[in-house]
């Protein structure tokens, strides 16, 4: 599973997750609710992050469990505005 470098969140509450590529990875309704793989362009209001380049995941691990964590969070959907930078 690829992990989260942040997500983007459209005006309507939408939220979703990309990589470090910007790829979306997932996104999810405002509710939380209907939470989907997805890929293409994605039109948003602001994003987070969830790490920098002074803690990339694949280096830092307690950056790596918060990326799955927030993961987990999102498909569960429960808030992730804990795991923003």
């Amino acid at each position: 599973m690829k992990l989260p470098y942040g997500v983007f969140i459209a005006a309507d509450g939408t939220e979703t997750l990309f990589d470090r590529s910007y790829t979306p990875i997932y996104t999810r309704d405002p509710d939380g609710k209907n939470v989907r793989r997805t890929s293409g362009w994605v039109e948003y209001a602001s994003q987070k992050w969830f790490y920098d380049d002074s803690c990339p995941p694949w280096q830092n691990i307690k950056s790596a469990r918060k990326c799955q964590a927030a993961v987990e969070a999102f498909v569960r959907g429960k808030p992730i505005s804990s795991y923003w930078m």
